[in-house]
């Protein structure tokens, strides 16, 4: 199992593998979810998992919120923007259920910290 927090505290903890991905490493976090670099087994190309609490969004009044953003988001194509491959859902073995989108992996980290450095 691996864990991460939230930046408003909230631990997500997922397995190490699922679905047809492995995870790689640890990227960063936002304020309602965790990123982890992941690999998927099948065509071995990496993709960024933007992991989400579904009882966290519920708690914070947001989960419809983050289903409109995410059908937003897949329904745009350009390359200036992030695409988002697929959407999963999970459960970790302490019942816990989870978003995970599987979106483009960009190298460079998000716009921020690129504007940053």
């Amino acid at each position: 199992m691996i864990s991460a927090e939230t930046e408003s505290g909230y631990k997500i903890e997922i397995p190490s593998m699922f679905d047809d991905y492995i995870i790689i490493k640890y990227e960063g976090n936002g304020w309602s979810s965790v990123v982890f670099k992941v690999r998927k087994k099948k065509s071995n190309k990496f993709y960024a998992a933007k992991i989400i609490s579904k009882a966290d969004m519920i708690n914070k009044n947001s989960l419809d919120d983050v289903i409109n953003e995410i059908n937003v988001h897949k329904a745009l194509n350009h390359p200036h923007v992030v695409k988002i491959y697929e959407e999963l859902e999970l459960t970790n073995s302490k019942n816990e259920e989870f978003i995970i989108i599987i979106q483009e992996y960009c190298s460079k980290g998000n716009l921020i910290s690129y504007l940053n450095q």
